[in-house]
């Protein structure tokens, strides 16, 4: 009798009968569906028994249009925070909740209100600004919560603006809403996300799942089992057949309505302080303010032959770079490697390596030439010169004729992660812009400062989880693993593939 977790089936070739492989497995496995989860939804309120002032003295705001009677607020401050609060609901069931919070807009609110999640894993901050979208549920993403009240989002008052506004937070768990069910990020759920699916199973109550697992592990009780492959089946597409949105629970949230277009962020930022842009591009993207496109990871596929056995490794990357508006109207942004890194981490993804620069590069349909401007004619840390660039890539991806989420490269240096970061603090670490002949204009580089940006530089996100011969890895333990990190670095381990 098959068992879960004790088994050697290998899917990671079906791709044209998803939908019937699936079908039998559950016959085989899955005589009865557990149910998902009814529909859950709690808001707290800043009067609510579950809000708390943590710290510092909060005052009570009625104008507009609150959440109930009223909000509380406290003034902005830099570095430490002086004023905190929480909202900690009583969950009834473990699960990926949408979190979503209230607020009243104004023009001396923060751009940057620091809202912190605290769900199952690490804690993830998002930016909200707090000068728009008011008076409405915004949603700061999905996250899994266990049962209980071990959950919590919190906001403190370290911001840029004038006051942080705290009104009510809302925790919704949709009847038939799983976590994401696109592993590989293609916007479909077909044979290889079932099969890394399978890569998962622990068996129930058998858990902790392996990190790289998490993301199976639907129902959010720390084992991936029956339960979970009762959702996985329910989500089921097929190969290039969108999945239903709520079968898409990715850690992007959804772009925002009313969200600025990239010009019109362009025309926001193009006088104001560096440090001050920095902070407005990451409450943006942050809060999912990304074109759709950008959603669509494209997969990478690398062997290598180690002791005489070949390996092979798929991870998965943004087809472009990051970029700030919708489909219609978007801005390709240049940002310190900080501002990607929170980007990053809220995002569940990562920089890429010097050797995945190079495969990317090699693998896209779509290369274009490196285009520089002269900074003896221009001002190439300014944003009139990002948009300038941005502007020229999009004539030559119009030209060459490809379509927004065709894998795009040569147009920009990348911003890596590299062993030598840890050996140069404060650095950061560009390489890249490929010509046309395969040759990189720019070598390994760390010699400007972490918050020097310019036009050439751009932020391709990798999906931090990975497979290595149809095994999830994260990426991190890959690159830390001496005998696997040659699939992804050039360079060898890699310990701490982050910024600092």
């Amino acid at each position: 009798m098959l068992e879960w977790g004790q088994h050697g089936v290998s899917l990671m070739s079906v791709k044209s009968s998803d939908r019937r492989i699936a079908t039998l497995l559950m016959l085989v496995l899955l005589p009865v569906l557990s149910g998902v989860v009814g529909a859950v939804e709690i808001v707290i309120d800043n009067s609510d028994s579950g809000f708390t002032i943590l710290r510092g003295t909060w005052m009570t705001g009625t104008s507009a249009t609150p959440y109930g009677a009223d909000y509380r607020w406290r003034a902005t401050v830099l570095g430490t925070p002086t004023g905190e609060v929480e909202w900690r609901p009583s969950l009834p069931a473990s699960g990926t909740y949408e979190v979503f919070v209230w607020y009243v807009e104004g023009g001396n609110r923060a751009t940057n209100a620091p809202f912190v999640i605290h769900g199952v894993g690490d804690p993830v901050t998002v930016f909200v600004n707090q000068q728009t979208n008011g008076s409405q549920w915004f949603s700061l993403g999905s996250y899994p919560f266990a049962t209980g009240t071990g959950g919590y989002v919190r906001l403190n008052n370290v911001a840029t603006g004038d006051v942080v506004i705290a009104d009510a937070v809302r925790f919704v768990l949709a009847g038939d809403t799983p976590v994401n069910t696109d592993f590989d990020g293609d916007q479909d759920v077909d044979g290889s996300d079932l099969a890394i699916f399978w890569a998962c199973i622990t068996g129930a109550d058998a858990g902790p799942a392996a990190e790289a697992c998490l993301w199976a592990d639907f129902d959010g009780d720390l084992d991936v089992d029956q339960a979970d492959f009762g959702v996985l089946q329910h989500c089921l597409s097929g190969p290039d057949v969108p999945a239903t949105s709520g079968c898409l629970s990715s850690p992007i949230p959804p772009r925002p309505a009313g969200a600025v277009t990239g010009s019109q962020f362009v025309q926001q930022v193009w006088s104001i302080p560096k440090a001050t842009r920095e902070q407005m591009i990451l409450a943006e993207m942050a809060a999912g303010n990304i074109p759709e496109f950008l959603r669509c990871f494209v997969p990478i596929t690398v062997t290598a032959t180690i002791a005489s056995v070949e390996h092979t490794a798929t991870y998965f990357v943004m087809p472009d770079y990051l970029a700030i508006g919708s489909d219609a109207d978007f801005v390709r942004f240049p940002m310190g490697p900080l501002t990607a890194q929170s980007i990053g981490d809220a995002f569940q993804c990562m920089m890429p390596t010097r050797k995945m620069v190079n495969d990317i590069w090699s693998a896209a349909p779509c290369k274009l030439a490196p285009h520089p401007y002269s900074p003896s004619v221009y001002n190439i840390e300014s944003v009139e010169v990002f948009n300038m660039s941005n502007t020229y890539i999009e004539g030559q991806r119009i030209a060459a004729g490809a379509s927004l989420g065709t894998l795009i490269a040569g147009t920009k240096k990348d911003v890596v992660v590299t062993a030598q970061l840890a050996t140069h603090p404060g650095k950061v670490a560009i390489y890249g812009w490929h010509q046309l002949n395969g040759q990189p204009i720019q070598p390994l580089y760390l010699g400007h400062t972490i918050t020097y940006m310019d036009y050439s530089h751009g932020i391709r996100l990798v999906k931090r989880v990975m497979l290595v011969d149809g095994q999830p890895m994260l990426v991190d333990d890959v690159l830390k693993d001496p005998v696997l990190c040659v699939l992804i670095s050039d360079e060898g381990v890699v310990n701490d593939p982050r910024y600092y």
